[in-house]
């Protein structure tokens, strides 16, 4: 299409286009524009003209910029001709929206770029406005030519590099001549709310020009129109570029709790819902309910979910209608594993657990920083490690940053599964499991036989090169040293060991020692024999025994016996070890030491594709069985009774068989394969194109999310891409997907339905993750011989690699962030610099600096929770007091100052300093956070463990009925996506009022509990202050989410009542004094009135005495006279005296000596 056509068609468009009433759209906004609002932009509703002109609007999504030019020239035209006559210059630029599709950031492609598109996402970072030269006029300095060049805002300046006219180059910009605009860049990220299935949030740089520069701030949503611009990687000399979207138009979305799909249906099943009796404990019933019990904390999450009314008073102050809650737990109740469980290293090695942790905690005992609990003790440590990551479904490396020792309980349980692993754990150890298509962690005492664990089906670790030189080798004492070790271990050495690790043995006596290789490959002898030349040994060749077929080739050599003893295989068969060399070297060592022992040890079925060792020992095996995993190559291995074909004794005894079958047989012949000639044959004849059972490989728990994504998107069951009958019983439960089969189907559904669920990326990424699902066939009980049990923190992740099994500690949060229509779940321990508040960064994009939101602002208008809520930094926690109670974050940094919404409900959750919970210590001294933080919580429970007979019999019978696979002890009793869909509906149209009942009500409790605590004759002092304000607002924000939580617009009684209630409970627990009294002092100074006024009477009596002696006040005088003052013993007295050192309130001028400060 021609650029004058495209202007006569646009300009038509402007002047003929009219509305259903008849009005003519655009000629109105343009009168509007030269009149009411002086913009210089005119919004074009891409529908309006897809429906004037088709073609038109079509070449516009392929042809963006000469549309645009073309489409503001026609306005120029437009804006000259009757009615509008405008005869000045007046630049108005065309503005488009509404496209026939919106993308979200992670969907921009290459296919997308010079396109007009509509991108939806939030804006995490935005910088300052500044100067662009869209006109660049230079100037010759020696003849005075003027030469213009246009300008793009992505990309580097054009300039001449001499005078067109007189060929100089002494060539000036005319800042004068020149014509500037506005520019702003921002960086646009995808919602967190479109990202289910632990995706990574894409983000894209956007550049705003003109009068669209600050329209926007961080946090903010938008949709916005524009063209996907690439500009070459500068610091890159590769041919790869990075995307820009240059913005044409952009529009902010709604804060309110984002558009849930409510369907009449949806609308009419809520109401319906409402209309239970027992709705209230329907939902809390409905909140995490694999968790048994705590049904206060699931009623004060279920209230913040719903939430307050916001107020706006006339002055325009604004009261917040957002509970805060705080759950305050024992960390982890005792999650822990046995002293011999196998950690993966970051360097591939493996390390006992309970040597790791004993050697932080020696560490830390020197360094002081040991900390102890009532049940043992926790250190730092800085260990890399394996694990799982949530959003990928694939293994990283991470880090522990504690190691936990604790006491091991009276019964810990053995579990084992069909591939052979085991591990020794706590009762209440998790495992993570899927099922009914979600994660879920499941107790080691809940795990039943036939339930699926996640383990790992690929270790990825690289290592490095193995230096014998450093392997101290003793030199024989009388004759000279003769072996001659490379410096580092090659694949022919590694090789060797796995030969002499699959049919070696040594002979040491009498000060002499020998090393044999058996077997009945002359080729493996004759390479064997060799390679003991080659290290300058002296090998002899012996002929086999009467009767025999086995050659054997042996060599005398202390040195080297002492080498093989130092790798793990001198000793009998049945203590044979995998060398622990082996598991930090490189991949092709690890090859060829695999190799070489099934060369020795390994036989190929005749029939099938199965490979099988047999071995003695089992820890050689396991470590066999964690290396074939480095190459994704999975195998099984169990005990079997036997006798040996090479021993005199001719009784059975228990040897360890390693099976491989299957898939993997076939990726050990693309990966590690055989060196024996016969063996690699007979290999390759029984994996040559048979067809493979995958039943062992299968993804547990996916029927129901199978059948809802089929129905949504309208298929029938033979539409999936395999066998209908098979697909059947997916569906059905009775039989369990293959990855294969799964994988083809979630390619099927993506394909048939375009605009897929979320529910199908959770699917995707079942199908191409790290897990191998592991069935359990067995769980049993024993008591503990070791006297202590540990753990290692991994903070973010909370699992690590075990025994080859993803070992993991629990939460409660991660429930809440797959409920709250809006939830961002982040850790205290916030890695990004805009951390949970926000900060300025400089910005790679224009080099200046930027304001980057954290997340308590991108999660404006929805919920954010915070794990390890105490391990914030300092800096966010002064910022954080500002939100929770103002619902606003200020920020001056690097020049920009300013003030962004964060309208958010924060649940957050912290562990006690000390590990676990001291019911004789007040909560904000065990708390790490500051008693003005902790009283902006309406909400605070504590999660403790502790011993109650008939609260352990009720957790025990429901542990047993999700055991015995009770499906209704499991199943919430409102389903999920209903559940998430009534809490939206309830927050955007029901508003409740307080009636005149319950306000009495309210006022009566807060009156009656404030005047019943004013004790006679207790005049001096502090009062201890049961109940304040605060939590007066606290109550009434509780009861407008109790009542919409039964969609009533009004606030009854009974509304009040059920928050009265909980708050009371929960003063009751953090806030009673030494002597039992009710005192809220505790939460809002973290003292108690009492000891308030024991410091002051302390402080008092230092003072009277600091004349006393000539360095102050001695310590003996002040104990003396406070205990006479009644303050407390000698030893109470101390401590507070420590107290007042620790705040700064008195000092030490002299050792038992003290003044006032």
């Amino acid at each position: 299409m021609d650029r004058e056509d495209m202007i006569e068609r646009y300009a038509r468009f402007l002047r003929e286009y009219v509305d259903d009433s008849g009005n003519e759209v655009y000629l109105n906004k343009l009168k509007d524009l030269l009149t009411v609002t002086p913009r210089r932009s005119l919004s074009i509703d891409w529908t309006h003209l897809n429906s004037f002109d088709p073609e038109l609007a079509e070449e516009l999504l392929k042809n963006p910029e000469d549309s645009i030019l073309a489409a503001e020239d026609a306005i120029q035209i437009v804006l000259r001709e009757p009615p509008l006559l405008r005869e000045e210059e007046f630049k108005v630029h065309a503005r488009f929206f509404n496209l026939p599709r919106t993308l979200l950031v992670k969907e921009l492609g290459s296919e997308h770029i010079n396109r007009l598109i509509q991108v939806d996402g939030i804006i995490t970072r935005v910088s300052e406005v500044k100067p662009f030269v869209e006109k660049a006029v230079f100037v010759c300095k020696d003849c005075g030519n003027e030469m213009v060049r246009l300008q793009r805002p992505y990309d580097n300046i054009v300039k001449p590099s001499k005078c067109d006219a007189c060929g100089s180059r002494n060539v000036e910009l005319d800042v004068e001549k020149s014509r500037f605009i506005n520019f702003q860049s921002f960086r646009l990220q995808d919602r967190p709310e479109s990202l289910k299935g632990g995706q990574m949030p894409r983000f894209i740089d956007a550049i705003l020009l003109d009068d669209l520069v600050d329209t926007a701030l961080p946090g903010d949503r938008v949709l916005v129109t524009g063209i996907l611009r690439v500009i070459l990687e500068q610091k890159d000399k590769r041919p790869i570029f990075k995307k820009v979207l240059e913005v044409n138009h952009i529009e902010q979305l709604s804060k309110e709790i984002e558009e849930l799909e409510i369907t009449p249906e949806d609308e009419q099943k809520i109401r319906e819902l409402a209309k239970r009796k027992d709705i209230v404990d329907a939902i809390v019933d409905s909140i995490a309910p694999a968790i048994w019990g705590h049904k206060t904390v699931k009623k004060g999450i279920a209230l913040a979910l719903f939430g307050g009314v916001q107020r706006v008073l006339p002055d325009g102050t604004k009261l917040r209608g957002e509970s805060h809650v705080l759950l305050v737990g024992d960390p982890g109740v005792a999650k822990c594993v046995d002293y011999d469980t196998q950690v993966v290293l970051a360097d591939g090695s493996l390390g006992k657990i309970g040597e790791l942790v004993e050697g932080a905690i020696r560490r830390a005992k020197k360094e002081g920083t040991l900390g102890r609990v009532d049940d043992g003790f926790y250190a730092p440590i800085d260990l890399e490690l394996y694990a799982l990551d949530a959003k990928t479904l694939k293994v990283k490396k991470v880090k522990a940053n504690i190691a936990w020792k604790r006491t091991a309980p009276e019964r810990m349980f053995l579990i084992r599964t069909a591939s052979g692993r085991e591990i020794r754990v706590t009762p209440t150890h998790p495992f993570f499991v899927f099922e009914n298509g979600q994660f879920k962690t499941r107790k080691a005492e809940e795990l039943k036989a036939s339930d699926f664990i996640a383990v790992p089906r690929i270790i990825p670790v690289a290592g490095k090169p193995t230096r014998l030189w450093d392997i101290e080798i003793e030199k024989p004492k009388t004759a000279k040293s003769r072996l001659k070790l490379p410096e580092f271990a090659d694949e022919e050495f590694w090789y060797v060991i796995g030969l002499l690790a699959g049919e070696g043995y040594a002979q040491n006596r009498n000060g002499s020692a020998t090393i044999f290789f058996t077997n009945n490959d002359e080729k493996l002898i004759q390479k064997v024999y060799e390679y003991f030349r080659k290290l300058d040994l002296n090998p002899t060749i012996r002929k086999p025994h009467r009767g025999k077929s086995a050659k054997e080739v042996y060599v005398s050599s202390v040195e080297f016996f002492r080498l093989f003893k130092h790798l793990g295989i001198a000793e009998n068969s049945s203590k044979k070890k995998v060398p622990s060399q082996i598991f930090s070297a490189r991949l092709e060592d690890i090859k060829a030491f695999l190799q070489g022992y099934f060369d020795a040890e390994g036989t190929v079925d005749r029939a099938r594709p199965k490979i099988t060792v047999v071995s003695a020992s089992l820890e050689l095996l396991r470590g066999v069985r964690h290396l074939l995993l480095r190459f994704g190559i999975k195998s099984q291995l169990h005990a079997t009774r036997g006798i040996a074909t090479n021993g005199k004794m001719k009784e059975a005894k228990t040897y360890y068989r390693l099976v491989i079958t299957g898939k993997d047989v076939i990726k050990f012949r693309e990966t590690i394969g055989f060196g024996v000639e016969e063996k690699a044959k007979l290999l390759a004849k029984v994996t040559n194109g048979i067809k493979l059972n995958t039943n062992v490989d299968v993804v547990p728990g996916v029927s129901k999310l199978l059948r809802e994504l089929r129905e949504s998107a309208g298929l029938r069951q033979k539409d999936l891409g395999i066998n209908r009958s098979t697909y059947l019983h997916y569906e059905r439960g009775d039989r369990l997907p293959s990855r294969e089969k799964l994988k083809i189907v979630v390619e099927t559904l993506k394909e048939k339905s375009p605009d897929a669920p979320k529910k199908l990326k959770v699917l995707e990424l079942l199908a191409d993750s790290d897990i191998f699902w592991d069935r359990v066939v067995e769980v049993r009980e024993y008591k503990p011989e070791h006297p202590w049990v540990y753990d290692l923190q991994v903070p973010e992740h909370h699992n690590f690699i075990a025994n080859d099994i993803f070992v993991h500690n629990s939460q409660i949060l991660r429930y809440v962030a797959n409920l709250a229509p809006r939830a961002i779940y982040t850790s205290g321990k916030s890695s990004s610099a805009a951390g949970l508040t926000a900060a300025a960064v400089r910005d790679e994009f224009t080099g200046s600096w930027v304001l980057e939101a954290g997340v308590l602002v991108l999660a404006d208008g929805g919920f954010a929770l915070i794990d390890e809520f105490d391990k914030m930094s300092d800096r966010d926690r002064s910022a954080i007091h500002e939100a929770l109670e103002q619902q606003t974050i200020s920020i001056s940094k690097a020049g920009i100052t300013a003030t962004l919404n964060s309208r958010t409900t924060v649940i957050a959750a912290a562990n006690p300093k000390y590990g676990r919970f001291n019911r004789h210590k007040s909560l904000p001294e065990q708390l790490d956070l500051p008693p003005t933080l902790l009283s902006r919580f309406d909400l605070i429970f504590l999660l403790l463990d502790e011993p109650d007979e008939k609260i352990d019999a009720s957790i025990a019978e429901h542990i047993l009925k999700v055991r015995r696979g009770e499906a209704e002890a499991v199943t919430p009793k409102i389903p999920y996506d209903l559940l998430k869909k009534y809490i939206a509906y309830a927050r955007k149209n029901i508003h409740p009022v307080l009636s005149k009942e319950a306000m009495d009500e309210i006022k009566r409790y807060y009156v009656r509990m404030r005047k019943g605590f004013r004790k006679s004759g207790e005049d001096e002092g502090v009062q201890p202050i049961p109940i304040t304000a605060r939590q007066l607002e606290a109550l009434i924000r509780l009861s407008e989410a109790h009542a919409r939580m039964r969609l009533s617009e009004t606030v009854t009684r009974e509304d009040a009542r059920a928050a009265i209630q909980i708050i009371e409970e929960m003063i009751r627990k953090i806030a009673t004094d030494e002597e039992g009294t009710l005192d809220v002092s505790i939460l809002e100074v973290g003292k108690s009135s009492k000891k308030i006024n024991k410091i002051d009477k302390l402080i008092d009596i230092i003072k009277s005495l600091e004349s006393e002696g000539e360095f102050g006040a001695p310590e003996d005088k002040v104990v003396e006279a406070a205990k006479q003052a009644g303050i407390g013993t000698e030893n109470e007295v101390k401590k507070l005296i420590n107290d007042l050192k620790r705040d700064a309130r008195i000092y030490e001028p002299r050792a038992g000596f003290y003044r006032v400060l």
